[in-house]
């Protein structure tokens, strides 16, 4: 049996959450030696740049999406005759349970230009 649990906070989601690392924390006397500044300069650096570059590769792979182009260029209704299509709906199961399942079949007729309906089969 499903079981939910209400929120009892409403915490916002990072965008650039921070893995915790096991780190030791050991004492420091005097100041941090130039080198090693130089050091965590540059993986801070390096760090930001793995993300804008993470960033800018997710963006490049889903800009060619091949759901979002086919979306773009529908066609019309009168020009699905002979057509395979497919599309999602939402049935109920008997215990009542609602599930998506794809629906496949050819347009044998188009019922109505004005409501965008077909007949497949």
């Amino acid at each position: 049996k499903d079981v939910s649990i209400p929120a009892q906070q409403g915490l916002d989601v990072p965008s650039n959450p921070q893995p915790q690392m096991p780190m030791r924390k050991l004492p420091q006397l005097g100041k941090l030696a130039s080198d090693v500044a130089a050091i965590n300069e540059a993986r801070e650096k390096a760090t930001v740049d793995f993300i804008d570059e993470a960033k800018l590769k997710k963006d490049e792979k889903y800009a060619g999406d091949l759901i979002e182009k086919s979306l773009e260029e529908l066609p019309k209704t009168d020009e699905l005759l002979g057509r395979r299509i497919a599309k999602m709906f939402e049935f109920e199961e008997p215990c009542g349970k609602k599930q998506n399942d794809w629906c496949v079949g050819e347009v044998v007729a188009v019922k109505s230009l004005r409501t965008q309906t077909v007949h497949v089969q």
